[in-house]
């Protein structure tokens, strides 16, 4: 049996798995896609707060990982999606082509997805106007009227982006806007900008592309045209499929203390299954390998303390052994009777018993013994050895 069972070749999943590995823990990785990276596969610029890395979008850090986990023998089980969490003896995996997967210990770094808006028209449209990343359709979308959908940082940064392309841009929010203070003001200096609050898309119109975007605000319903949508809603946490089995908040992200244990025993989570302070590849690599550390400390806290225990029977059937014969006797199992129905000689008292309490050596620690030149004051005369 494996040591450990990684579930997601995100980010968090490989770190994971590449400190295990320094570790000398046996782990394997299941990914329910073709490839490592998780939501690198939708960054389409190169994300400058990882230290030490060379130029290259999310794809290309993908591929880093793939190599990186080539190189290091660890076995990745691609097109493996996880299907329901078993709580056994040991923690495991019901996968959805029926197999099952366990190990002595389990981290889960599932990651999120994007957060779509469910609504009439955008998936029969993706591509052919609805997109969920500016940086990648920016050309597509240059010089064009676009919406963009969500009221975050995300939203904000697509939609100056956009602007930078010559587009004229209305941003929608269903609330109102959480982006920081730097981008509303940018937004509000432009021109080509407006932001809509209190705002929700409810169909994306078009046949072949789109033409228009359906619209619910406190006036009422109606359409707003334009040949583009951005949609930035935030991502959802990769969990349905063992939220019900762990503790977790009112979005679906897992609770998980300091050491990234979960509220199930032997099972850790890592990454953005657990709503980190920031969602970031450098935050994602830093749990990772705090959950590594901590799945090894465990795992083999728990072999040394079977290995002791076995250990230490071993060396009470060696000293009976012996002490039987010492005595002349047969040895025989502790706790069973002679068969003769003897009782084993007592032992002879030790030598010591006999000397006065004075001059008996000492079983305390030698920190804390006396002089041993320091004469006896009632019974001895020479000095104590």
């Amino acid at each position: 049996m494996r040591d450990l069972l990684v579930v997601g070749a995100g980010t968090a999943g490989v770190s994971a798995a590449l400190w295990a590995r320094s570790l000398h823990l046996d782990v394997e990785i299941l990914e329910a896609a073709t490839e490592p990276g998780g939501q690198l596969l939708h960054v389409h610029f190169h994300p400058r707060e990882i230290p030490g890395l060379l130029a290259g979008d999310g794809r290309a850090i993908a591929g880093t990982y793939a190599r990186q986990l080539a190189e290091s023998g660890i076995p990745v089980r691609y097109g493996a999606r996880a299907g329901a969490l078993e709580l056994r003896e040991t923690p495991g995996v019901a996968l959805a082509d029926g197999s099952h997967a366990t190990a002595r210990s389990l981290l889960i770094a599932s990651g999120a997805r994007r957060r779509r808006l469910d609504v009439p028209g955008e998936r029969e449209l993706e591509d052919r106007g609805v997109s969920y990343s500016a940086t990648r359709d920016r050309e597509r979308l240059a010089g064009r009227r676009v919406v963009v959908v969500g009221g975050g940082d995300g939203a904000f940064e697509n939609a100056l982006l956009l602007i930078g392309a010559g587009c004229e841009v209305t941003l929608l929010a269903r609330g109102g806007v959480r982006a920081r203070r730097e981008f509303r003001e940018r937004l509000a200096d432009s021109p080509r900008a407006r932001v809509l609050e209190h705002t929700q898309v409810v169909a994306v119109l078009g046949e072949d592309a789109v033409r228009a975007v359906r619209i619910l605000d406190p006036a009422g319903e109606r359409e707003m045209p334009c040949e583009g949508v951005v949609i930035k809603l935030g991502v959802v946490p990769n969990t349905e499929w063992c939220r019900e089995q762990l503790a977790h908040d009112a979005e679906g992200y897992l609770q998980v203390d300091a050491r990234f244990a979960t509220s199930a025993p032997g099972v850790w989570a890592a990454g953005d299954v657990v709503r980190p302070l920031r969602a970031s590849v450098p935050v994602a690599a830093g749990h990772g390998a705090l959950a590594a550390v901590a799945i090894r400390a465990a795992v083999r806290g728990a072999c040394s303390g079977r290995t002791r225990a076995r250990r230490g029977a071993e060396r009470g059937v060696k000293q009976r052994a012996a002490r039987a014969e010492n005595s002349g006797e047969a040895p025989r199992a502790r706790g069973r009777p002679d068969p003769a129905g003897a009782s084993p000689a007592p032992r002879a008292r030790a030598a010591t018993s006999e000397a006065p309490a004075c001059c008996r050596p000492s079983r305390a620690p030698r920190r804390h013994r006396s002089d041993p030149r320091r004469r006896c004051a009632d019974r001895c005369a020479g000095p104590r050895s």
